[in-house]
């Protein structure tokens, strides 16, 4: 590791130890004139953004991590790199270079810019992108921002672990570039106050970071002043972090953006491999977790059982155990068919029902595949019996072609994507006076709710 590198990685190490420690803080504030960062009105600078949509890219990342670069119409280049353990899911990601930034407030105007989609999407660790503009910009005239949404919250971005390179951590997808300006704009970029309490804080911290890396880069010893950050910490601990982890059991969206934000504050230590053998935030982070989990499991039964969609519940109970794992919180491998089954036990599902074998043809409608239904066709009945979501029993009788059947076996439900969608059936039967065995197929067709 270079000088620059070791110098920068330190002072990462001291903003994250502050913004770690804070969790001990009482909230409410501290009383001091930092706590004016988050209660001053909002005064946001917001842009008008034009996108070039023909030079979007788009790729799927996994949760092991993955690259994507485009290239805007004047040649810049922007390659993100996203880490292992920052997605909990597949995901389809597109990064889309900005054309123009009407409302941008720096001297020389915008160099390049990207903006990323899904708009919004949390990362459990950073992401860095790599700006290579077509014309080298000299180190003082580099300014790096970021917005949210389409163009608010215009805001000063904190500068990569490489220090050679024009980089930017990005936690969160919305909007990051590069602008050409002088010291004065950003000087009144960091008087603004953002309408989210977030980017308040972490303008804070890009500011710090970026008059390091323009120090180290010209050989000079560090003049940061980090007392006034430790109160400004202190501050947003009080008035933001705290608050909304109060909120958490409020709603699902409050609960998500609880633990976001405290994670605002694990992320980097984790980053460094940084242990100051404080543990608080870790047991506020567990705790949230649990009354998120509640709180988000119960809407996701009522929009399941709303929608009579398995899926929902399935999907939401995998990611959470997914996501307890990319936090280090336990989290083993669940068993998918007992969630399978409970999904389905609490969701419901209809469906149509048609097949046989042979001379028989059955239909019919099965309006809880945990409760008993029949099919019929070609002059017999069926009757199936469950013993679980998964399967049971059934057993038939009737008239084919003047002759008398009847017979019983086992069923085993199929399943794809959280529906049922075929019932494979066996057993033996009489027809006639004579024995024999035989098997079904039956195909599934989910519906609205019979109930």
């Amino acid at each position: 590791m270079n000088k620059r590198m070791t110098w920068y990685t330190v002072v990462l190490f001291i903003v994250t130890s502050l913004a770690c420690q804070t969790l001990s803080f009482g909230g409410g504030g501290t009383g001091t004139s930092t706590d004016a960062l988050f209660t001053d009105p909002s005064d946001p600078v917001n842009v008008a953004v034009e996108l070039e949509t023909q030079q979007a890219q788009t790729a799927t990342i996994s949760p092991e991590g993955g690259q994507i670069t485009a290239v805007d119409i004047a040649g810049n280049r922007f390659t993100l790199d996203i880490p292992a353990g920052a997605l909990v899911v597949d995901t389809e990601i597109t990064m889309t270079p900005v054309g123009s930034m009407n409302g941008l407030p720096l001297t020389n105007g915008l160099v390049g810019a990207v903006q990323f989609e899904p708009d919004g999407l949390f990362l459990y660790q950073d992401a860095i992108l790599t700006i290579e503009p077509i014309q080298e910009l000299p180190l003082e005239n580099q300014i790096i921002f970021g917005y949210v949404g389409s163009g608010q919250d215009l805001h000063l971005a904190s500068p990569g672990p490489d220090l050679d390179r024009i980089q930017v951590r990005v936690p969160h997808f919305s909007g990051f570039g590069l602008g050409s300006g002088m010291a004065t704009d950003r000087a009144t970029l960091l008087l603004k106050r953002a309408a989210d309490h977030e980017i308040r804080i972490q303008q804070q911290v890009a500011d710090l970071l970026t008059r390091e890396r323009e120090a180290q880069l010209q050989g000079q010893e560090s003049s940061v002043d980090l007392s006034a950050l430790t109160e400004y910490f202190k501050s947003y601990y009080g008035l933001v972090v705290r608050p909304r982890m109060l909120a958490a059991g409020s709603s699902c969206a409050n609960g998500k953006l609880a633990i976001q934000t405290l994670l605002g504050y694990e992320r980097q230590k984790q980053l460094l491999g940084m242990d100051d053998g404080n543990n608080n935030s870790m047991q506020d982070l567990i705790a949230l977790m649990d009354t998120v989990y509640a709180k988000c499991r119960e809407e996701a039964v009522k929009e399941c059982q709303a929608k009579v969609d398995p899926k929902i519940l399935i999907q939401f109970e995998l990611g959470y155990e997914r996501q307890k794992q990319l936090l280090g919180l336990g989290g083993g491998n669940p068993s998918v068919a007992n969630i399978l089954e409970e999904a389905v036990r609490i969701c419901g599902q209809s469906y149509s029902i048609s097949g046989g074998a042979d001379e028989f043809f059955g239909t019919g409608t099965i309006c809880s595949i945990e409760q008993p239904w029949t099919i019929s066709g070609s002059g017999v009945t069926v009757t199936f019996t469950p013993s679980s979501a998964n399967g049971g029993s059934y057993s038939y009788s009737g008239s084919m072609s003047g002759i008398d059947v009847s017979g019983s076996g086992s069923y085993t439900v199929i399943y794809s994507d959280g529906f049922a969608v075929s019932i494979q059936a066996g057993g033996g039967g009489q027809a006639g006076g004579a024995s024999g065995s035989g098997e079904e197929v039956y195909t599934l067709t989910p519906i609205a709710s019979c109930q």
